[in-house]
């Protein structure tokens, strides 16, 4: 009996449905006989940060939900097939096939640079997925003092940290000149 071996046809899988794109992911693995499971799972622990990683380098203080899990998913693809060099199948997705995210910026990679001690934006809603009232809504003028009240307040917490900070320093500088005089003796 002869087995042929097909490719995987894309078309048949709905590329929108995280499950149909990872059954997608293991046929194609499967027919270039690098399937392993046990490199799935560990690549399904260690691609999120290498991805936030990937994501802070190139200079993204912030990424949707949608850009955030093309990037996971390209870069499992990518791990998959980067052995098999010029030969290696092209990751078949888009960012558009992961709009079923919310446009929110993605809890997963803010969270990743609060650990790492960076700053971080939130996004709202990206501008096609805002109701269209929202789009068109323009900022009052209560909206416009609040956030004017905000900025002052914030402002004035940023002056009380320097002071603090600054306190802090001079503290620091006194306890090593004691500790030097105490080492000379």
């Amino acid at each position: 009996m002869d087995v042929q071996h097909v490719v995987p046809d894309k078309d048949k899988f709905d590329h929108s449905d995280p499950g149909q794109r990872i059954a997608y992911l293991f046929a194609m693995t499967g027919y270039y006989g690098c399937s392993s499971y046990p490199v799935f799972e560990s690549l399904k622990d260690s691609a999120p940060g290498l991805v936030c990683a990937s994501l802070e380098t190139n200079g993204h203080h912030n990424v949707s939900e949608a850009k955030y899990h093309f990037a996971l998913e390209e870069f499992i693809w990518g791990r998959f097939f980067d052995h098999l060099g010029e030969n290696a199948p092209q990751c078949p997705w888009r960012v558009t096939d992961f709009q079923g995210y919310t446009g929110h910026t993605s809890e997963v990679y803010q969270q990743w640079r609060r650990s790492h001690c960076l700053r971080t934006i939130v996004l709202s809603p990206e501008p096609e997925l805002r109701p269209a009232a929202d789009r068109n809504a323009a900022l009052n003028h209560d909206d416009v003092q609040h956030l004017e009240q905000q900025v002052a307040e914030q402002a004035s917490e940023i002056q009380n940290l320097q002071k603090k900070i600054k306190a802090l320093q001079e503290q620091r500088d006194c306890l090593r000149i004691q500790i030097d005089d105490f080492t000379d003796n």
